[in-house]
């Protein structure tokens, strides 16, 4: 296997990796309050998120400044608290506009933090950086692809079926995110 589908691959499988639950779980936040017939918004809203994780993933590589592990993961936790919050105010639902995609570039910067952390324990050879960079980008991108197009799809199933309304299905995976969240955020300030 060549290096490009390498890294192509491990960008794939990173996302789609149960350790990766704090991105997972902000995909699924950031789009559940849109139905799959929103695809301007969702899927500006996730372009825009994944520009944001790429430019701070090359910047962070480029720039070979590490930052302290506790404190991305922090900022990751509050990017979940925020667009969870976000999401339970009473007119979150089917948003018009693009105001949301302005919001997930920001926070994606938080998250290519975590990702550039992740891809320096895979590189190896100084060599490889900017090719497999581009492919781990590539695989990361594709893999959010998956990951939002079944919560959407998920959601969609469940207001087609009349088990759930929009309203409830964005209460359930926003007040969860919130909750846990939180709840991991505790700790990082008691110490």
């Amino acid at each position: 296997m060549d290096v490009w589908n390498l890294f192509l691959e491990l960008g794939f499988f990173h996302i789609l990796d149960l350790r990766a639950w704090d991105h997972l779980l902000f995909l699924v936040v950031l789009v559940a309050v849109y139905g799959l017939e929103n695809w301007k918004q969702w899927g500006a809203a996730t372009a825009a998120f994944s520009l944001g994780h790429t430019m701070s993933l090359v910047f962070s590589m480029a720039s070979g400044i590490p930052l302290p592990e506790s404190s991305v993961e922090i900022a990751i936790l509050l990017t979940l608290v925020l667009t969870a919050a976000i999401n339970l105010h009473p007119r979150s639902i089917r948003p018009k506009g693009y105001r949301r995609a302005w919001i997930s570039g920001l926070l994606g910067l938080v998250h290519g933090l975590g990702f550039a952390k992740d891809f320096r324990g895979m590189v190896l050879d100084e060599s490889l950086n900017v090719s497999s960079l581009l492919a781990f980008t590539a695989g990361i991108e594709l893999g959010q692809l998956v990951v939002v197009l079944v919560a959407l799809s998920f959601s969609t199933l469940l207001e087609s079926a009349a088990i759930w309304k929009p309203r409830e299905w964005v209460l359930f995976c926003s007040g969860g995110t919130l909750f846990l969240s939180l709840y991991l955020l505790v700790p990082h300030f008691l110490n």
